[in-house]
């Protein structure tokens, strides 16, 4: 659902300090998980390989987690090391490096 991007270079992207001080980097996986008083959002679809390999990219260079769901009971925190596995075992490690 929403507009198919190719490339996230001229994308930007909410990163905030959670409560624990974490840098989070927001991924919602339904429209409906976003809280009705977050910011001013645009929904966008992006291949699972541009997306992994540029939130592996973020996260080494700010040390940013992805928040998978975050203010939902069920939410998660993907660490850069997390996320070279998945690009390793479905993706194109080459792309990383």
């Amino acid at each position: 659902k929403g507009t198919e991007v190719n490339s996230l270079d001229l994308m930007e992207f909410v990163i905030y300090d959670a409560r624990d001080g974490i840098k989070e980097f927001p991924l919602f996986t339904d429209e409906k998980l976003i809280p009705k008083n977050f910011i001013q959002y645009k929904i966008v679809t992006v291949s699972g390989q541009t997306f992994w390999t540029n939130a592996y990219k973020l996260s080494e260079k700010t040390k940013v987690q992805i928040a998978i769901n975050p203010f939902n009971t069920y939410g998660i925190r993907l660490t850069k090391e997390m996320i070279l596995g998945m690009i390793g075992r479905y993706g194109n490690i080459e792309t990383v490096f």
